[in-house]
């Protein structure tokens, strides 16, 4: 029981940490996409502002349910 558990948590774990790649390399994409092509760094740094904290509210809010 005590290994399957530590199997479980081990892919959990995995599953998080590679969906948090895959949010950032998304988000940083898409951010560049804007600011050097579709719009300018006086329009895109206040969208980055609020995107980043809006993460940061994101993890600390998962942080909070989950503990880890």
């Amino acid at each position: 029981v005590k290994e399957e558990l530590s199997r479980k948590a081990e892919r959990r774990t995995t599953w998080v940490l590679w969906g948090g790649m895959a949010y950032m390399a998304t988000q940083f994409g898409i951010l560049a996409r804007l600011t050097w092509w579709e719009y300018s760094w006086d329009i895109m740094e206040p969208v980055t502002y609020f995107i980043t904290y809006g993460t940061a509210m994101a993890m600390y809010a998962y942080f909070v349910l989950t503990r880890q």
